[in-house]
């Protein structure tokens, strides 16, 4: 488990850049589509979701737009590091079995926040896929519902569920304007306890 005590923030030098970004998004993409659980609307819309680069304030992740037609990545991890694989169709940096995957110690993806599960979860929201969903398909439930520390990989199962007593660390909230509109969903980091867990904020 990551301990964003001894993360160092990003600097200028390793902000994400849209060549990084690009092979993700298109990984991130396939794991969806090969996955083979989207409708045939979901698929003609995955191609089209925008996935850009900008600023987002405080340590939040990313976020998608009330429509789901855009996911803005924060450059700097939320003054954290991500990890941004070159080789994102494979898992080498990682260690386990099942859905949720850790990084190995002293490698590239240690401590670091892992772009490839970041995306393909807002992908999954920009499809319209919530945590609460009464019909999620049990392969979706760790990359949609589980928490994950910094030094993870989550993806898409062949099979899993979530336990009736294994904790949930994302926390959902509605990100909202002053009117009471719903502006989209947002992905942030914070300090939970010790263990220096990164949560998401889902609307």
């Amino acid at each position: 488990n990551g301990n964003a005590s001894a993360v160092d923030p990003q600097t200028d030098d390793t902000l994400l850049t849209d060549a990084q970004l690009a092979p993700v998004v298109q990984a991130a993409r396939e794991q969806w589509r090969n996955a083979g659980l989207m409708t045939d609307e979901q698929l003609d819309r995955l191609d089209s979701i925008e996935v850009r680069i900008g600023t987002i304030s405080g340590q939040a992740l990313a976020k998608v737009n009330g429509n789901g037609s855009v996911i803005t990545v924060n450059q700097n991890a939320g003054d954290y590091s991500w990890f941004v694989d070159s080789t994102p169709l494979t898992n080498e940096e990682f260690t386990g079995e099942g859905a949720v995957l850790q990084a190995i110690a002293g490698s590239s993806a240690a401590d670091k926040v892992d772009l490839l599960t970041v995306i393909a979860r807002e992908i999954g929201h920009a499809l319209g896929y919530r945590y609460d969903d009464a019909d999620l398909d049990d392969r979706l439930a760790a990359l949609m519902s589980s928490g994950s520390n910094v030094g993870e990989r989550i993806v898409i199962a062949p099979s899993r569920s979530v336990e009736e007593d294994e904790p949930l660390l994302w926390n959902v909230e509605e990100d909202t304007d002053d009117d009471g509109d719903v502006n989209g969903l947002v992905d942030s980091l914070a300090t939970h306890d010790e263990d220096s867990l990164y949560e998401e904020w889902s609307a």
